[in-house]
């Protein structure tokens, strides 16, 4: 499973001011896990929401509702279109109050609405669950499972320049795994199943684009062995084998996409306490196609992320990714993505929270000369009201530098929203 989906900037900037101020404490929360916790993660008693109690679970039901003004809707080098966008987010997890184990569920919509760009308008859901089996101390087992209604932003580079309507994708998601960690030797592995099926869309002058021939499921397995070396720090070596199994032999690219690779890594992780946590890694991966007119992928790995609670009120967070990603640019059997993200989170007062971010991801097309340079910022601010209402604003700005033909573009993405939540 990588680290890194492609993804817009947009949907970053909503990870970072969407989830991390408004996602509520998860029960069975260890102190390792407050711990590595960052100012805007971390539980806020007083402004936190309680929850409806159902038995033996917990109730978190939420609404939002956001106006954004987007100045480059349609991601283009020119004639940019601008628009307004409202958005509503309804949601609710329902989460075990157990000693033992854990079984949570969540379901959540996203309803996308343009004023004068209708074609754009498209709804996104969710409905998942997942658990926690406990053995002994440090000794459990994990599963999830997931279904998911999406789109592909418009920024995507595999979204066509005259494609009509954003290309919409169904995948589900399941996984499940071993974690072993009660003494200096520590042992996780899990196995993943990521099924992908696509809408045909059209073009401007309505011909068919047949988006199926992307269909496929991905299988992915690997175990890492941890040692801790002396308090706080430990050394680790990971492996993960993959294999990406399209379901028609010839895909929109006219090639037979399914793949086969693997990741072999060592590194470190740093857990000091609330101050510093994190871990980097480096190793070496491997993509083989089994259409031979595709060219193969293999170099260096790496990635990481680290926290750093510089106060009580203030944190840094970072993380570096390099993965091997899905293409349907033609005659490309791939993307290499490499993925650098920083961002820093203060807490202004009790009830008013700061965060901003840039990010720099360069996507290098194999079999293609074709490279891409993303840039991404956001800043932007949370009003905690009261237990029940939040409210803020944000603005992000999105960047393509690329050496395809028309491919660049510049985006500014303004929002307000107000949220909801028990």
């Amino acid at each position: 499973m990588t680290l890194w989906r492609t993804t817009s900037a947009i949907g970053f900037a909503a990870a970072q001011m969407v989830f991390a101020f408004a996602h509520p404490a998860a029960a069975q929360t260890s102190e390792l896990d407050i711990e590595r916790q960052s100012v805007l993660q971390r539980a806020r008693p007083d402004y936190d929401p309680l929850g409806a109690h159902l038995g033996s679970f917990l109730l978190y039901p939420s609404a939002d509702i956001s106006e954004a003004y987007d100045t480059n809707v349609f991601a283009t080098q020119t004639d940019a279109k601008a628009d307004l966008l409202t958005t509503f987010s309804p949601a609710a997890q329902l989460r075990s109050d157990w000693n033992n184990d854990a079984l949570n569920f969540v379901a959540s919509g996203q309803v996308k609405r343009y004023a004068t760009q209708v074609g754009e308008n498209n709804t996104n859901a969710l409905v998942g669950t997942d658990g926690r089996l406990d053995i002994e101390r440090d000794v459990y087992f994990t599963g999830l499972l997931n279904y998911q209604q999406l789109h592909e932003d418009r920024a995507s580079p595999n979204t066509l320049v005259n494609q009509k309507n954003p290309t919409e994708y169904q995948q589900v998601s399941s996984d499940i795994g071993y974690v072993h960690e009660s003494g200096r030797l520590g042992l996780r592995a899990d196995g993943s199943v990521t099924y992908y099926t696509y809408d045909n869309e059209l073009t401007l002058a309505n011909t068919p684009i047949p988006e199926t021939g992307r269909d496929r499921i991905e299988y992915s397995f690997g175990p890492r062995v941890s040692y801790g070396i002396i308090p706080g720090y430990e050394a680790f070596v990971q492996a993960r084998g993959n294999y990406r199994q399209y379901m028609s032999q010839i895909s929109t690219t006219g090639f037979d996409l399914t793949s086969r690779g693997y990741t072999i890594d060592a590194g470190t992780a740093v857990h000091l306490g609330a101050t510093v946590n994190g871990e980097l890694f480096a190793g070496w991966f491997t993509q083989n196609y089994d259409d031979s007119r595709l060219t193969p992928v293999s170099g260096p790995h790496f990635g990481g992320s680290l926290l750093w609670n510089v106060t009580q009120q203030t944190s840094i967070r970072g993380s570096l990714a390099r993965t091997i990603e899905e293409t349907i640019v033609f005659p490309a059997s791939s993307f290499v993505q490499t993925a650098s993200l920083l961002s820093a989170e203060h807490e202004l007062r009790r009830n008013v929270l700061l965060s901003a971010g840039v990010g720099y991801i360069v996507q290098d097309f194999q079999g293609l000369t074709r490279t891409d340079q993303n840039y991404e910022a956001n800043i932007g601010t949370r009003y905690l009201m009261s237990r029940n209402l939040t409210s803020g604003v944000a603005v992000t700005w999105t960047n393509r530098q690329s050496t395809a033909l028309d491919n660049n573009y510049d985006r500014f993405l303004f929002s307000a929203d107000i949220r909801l939540q028990f």
